[in-house]
């Protein structure tokens, strides 16, 4: 039996148009050659997000053989390279930029260089929380004795006014 010819919308090029998709089938037939494949839904994880993690423990890595092996190599490199400049303190705003500069460097994957991005933008939003936080204390710290004396001065206040009440009540009664 020979198949049964492609509708007109779809003339066996893989494409169909929106009044093709939308028409009701008009076989049984579940195994239709001439439909494209299903797509993947929108919410299908991605390939990089099942990848397993690496063998190596933080100390396997730290003990692999390389010409960094600690800060001040570390800091030497960078400044040989010229991704930090030699004197510039390595604050966490200059390690997020340098992080950020490494991944322009070639050879770097695509998946390394997400990677990459990534830890700088967390560095970057880790550094501005606890600077909130450490300012937010500071302030709390510098305001708080005033706000004591502010409590103090409403409850004297109060009282006088009180007392001023009731011994101009007790006047007008006399």
């Amino acid at each position: 039996m020979a198949p049964a010819p492609a509708p007109a919308g779809n003339r066996g090029n893989g494409s169909r148009n929106l009044r093709d998709m939308m028409a009701p089938s008009t076989t049984n037939n579940t195994s239709e050659t001439s439909r494209p494949p299903t797509p993947a839904p929108a919410t299908a994880i991605p390939t990089q997000s099942r990848r397993t993690p690496p063998k190596l423990t933080t100390p396997e890595i730290i003990a692999l053989n390389n010409e960094v092996i600690n800060a001040t190599t570390g800091k030497a490199y960078l400044e040989r390279i010229a991704l930090a400049i030699s004197g510039k303190p390595y604050t966490i705003d200059a390690i997020s930029e340098i992080l950020l500069h490494t991944t322009q460097l070639t050879g770097i994957s695509l998946p390394a260089q997400t990677a990459i991005r990534a830890v700088a933008f967390v560095l970057k939003e880790v550094v501005t929380d606890e600077t909130t936080e450490i300012i937010a204390r500071h302030v709390t710290a510098a305001i708080s004795p005033h706000i004591a004396k502010l409590q103090d001065t409403e409850e004297k206040l109060t009282k006088l006014s009180t007392d001023i009440n009731a011994t101009s009540a007790s006047q007008t009664c006399n």
